[in-house]
């Protein structure tokens, strides 16, 4: 109730904003959380999900049929009874095959045993306002949670995670292949060889007919610990079969790599990011958040080489680190570049990772004082519209502040334009920003490298001192070189003791980190 009395007040003073603008407009829905996005010509389809909650539990998949003008003209619900429901884990579990609409979703059944989980799908007709079948259910006795579903060519892909109910310590990732009828055509298993769990969460088509998976590896799950996450890309021939395996951010010792996301590029190759959120604690031997968490970027080739690497940290700096450091969607535009969604923002870059905007995207309504300053706003799917603009759905967990008294959870619907702006012209304001706040730059070259390395360094500002300090991944320090602030760049020999490896550079002005690079040490 108090959450229906709120939108309707607020949508009285929004929609005297946006109701006339098409390229702008923002929406809560019933929804606990939405995923799944389809614009039609005059309308969007939004996909989320609901239930009753105690006692009853009946669990919904939502369909919110949003009006161009930013009204919500129509909802129905496909109902489950069950226990829990999990609708689209995202944005690439909806596709689109042979007029209809493909839908993955996860569901706990009961069974003799007590309750089990389920992949399923929904198959709608194509105005999605009727589930025509809903019969396909992937046939096994162990736990079967569905991450992504994907229409490639005349066949329907899926990654799920596989939960043996006799060894829980151990999750595999299954790689399948349907045709439109739900006939199996084939079936792939991958697995840690250590315990861990494997969450799929994208399927990306490559030049040469396989596919790229993107992967996320819970290692150590309890009680085995230490628990932490690693990002994986595999890479597989047209029938799923294995043919190699990276780890673009490595495997934790002192950082973890986390929410991968990868797009295939023009030059035929793949563009991956992933962020380094977590950090190993020596204290206890656990991982905590990394204060100083980045996200990085790799241009990778089909043969599974890493041809460069970068981040973008410093393009975020103002944005607080939470904001930007998880992940959910990496898409390609019609302009050649590539949007991101995360944590409240959308990035969009080049396919050579330039920064050409970062958006905050949450409406006001959002934003302190309205909520808690450590309220969640997670943008789950975007797409890229017909007008240029973009549409994200999401989910809010709203802490309380002026506007919300109490805890809210909410699925939501933000259309921006093609700058990225929920208020028409933000992208003048960035401008002026940008020239008033010029940042800090440190870059290396060669990267690789084998023994010396020159460091270019550029400061907006002149401190008293200047350093650059080089860690392993340790954490240990195993090189410091006092710098000039009156100069731009000095070259530096690396110890010949030093092992080849992956080390950072960090840039130090004040005892404050201002810069940051990756440098790959050949031996």
């Amino acid at each position: 109730m108090i959450k229906q009395i709120l939108i309707t007040i607020y949508f009285a003073l929004f929609f005297l904003t946006y109701i006339n603008a098409q390229d702008h407009f923002f929406l809560m829905t019933d929804d606990w959380q939405t995923t799944g996005i389809h614009e039609f010509d005059t309308h969007y389809m939004i996909i989320g999900s609901s239930s009753t909650g105690y006692p009853n539990y009946t669990n919904y998949i939502n369909f919110n049929r949003v009006e161009k003008e930013g009204i919500i003209s129509d909802v129905w619900q496909y109902p489950f009874e069950v226990t829990r429901i999990t609708d689209a884990r995202n944005q690439q579990s909806f596709s689109v095959l042979d007029n209809k609409k493909v839908l993955g979703i996860t569901y706990v059944a009961q069974v003799l045993s007590g309750s089990l989980r389920k992949s399923a799908r929904l198959i709608l007709n194509d105005e999605m306002t009727a589930v025509i079948d809903s019969s396909w259910v992937y046939p096994t006795d162990d736990d079967a949670i569905l991450f992504n579903t994907l229409q490639h060519s005349d066949k329907i892909l899926s990654g799920l995670l596989m939960q043996d109910a006799n060894n829980l310590d151990v999750a595999r990732f299954r790689f399948i292949a349907t045709n439109s009828t739900g006939t199996l055509l084939w079936e792939n298993n991958y697995i840690c060889l250590e315990p861990c769990w494997m969450y799929p969460l994208h399927i990306i088509p490559t030049q040469d007919g396989g596919y790229l998976l993107t992967v996320e590896e819970l290692r150590n799950p309890p009680p085995v610990g230490p628990e932490h996450e690693v990002s994986t890309l595999i890479k597989t021939d047209s029938l799923g079969e294995f043919e190699w395996q990276i780890y673009p951010g490595g495997v934790g010792m002192p950082y973890t790599s986390n929410d991968i996301l990868a797009v295939a590029t023009d030059d035929g190759h793949i563009l991956c990011a992933w962020t380094d959120r977590r950090k190993l604690r020596e204290t206890d031997m656990s991982y905590q958040q990394n204060e100083d968490r980045t996200v990085w970027f790799a241009k990778i080739d089909l043969q599974g080489n890493k041809i460069w690497e970068k981040n973008i940290s410093e393009h975020l700096t103002e944005w607080h680190p939470r904001n930007y450091s998880e992940m959910y969607q990496m898409i390609s535009l019609s302009d050649g570049n590539i949007a991101i969604s995360t944590r409240g923002l959308i990035i969009k870059i080049t396919q050579d990772v330039d920064v050409i905007w970062v958006r905050d995207a949450k409406p006001p309504l959002f934003q302190p004082p309205n909520v808690s300053e450590f309220s969640f706003v997670g943008l789950y799917g975007i797409i890229e519209t017909s007008d240029g603009g973009f549409l994200c759905t999401g989910e809010a967990q709203l802490l309380p502040g002026d506007a919300f008294p109490n805890f809210v959870q909410t699925g939501f619907v933000i259309k921006v334009d093609e700058h990225g702006c929920l208020e028409e012209g933000c992208q003048l304001v960035d401008v002026e920003e940008v020239v008033e706040e010029e940042k800090a730059h440190l870059s290396i070259y060669p990267n690789p490298t084998t023994q010396a390395i020159n460091i270019n360094y550029h400061l907006p500002h002149r401190p008293d001192q200047l350093s650059l300090n080089i860690h392993d991944l340790t954490g240990k320090a195993v090189h410091t070189q006092p710098l000039l602030t009156q100069e731009s760049s000095v070259n530096i020999e690396l110890d010949k003791k030093l092992p080849a490896g992956t080390y950072f550079c960090h840039l130090i002005a004040d005892g404050q980190v201002i810069g940051v690079e990756r440098l790959i040490l050949m031996r």
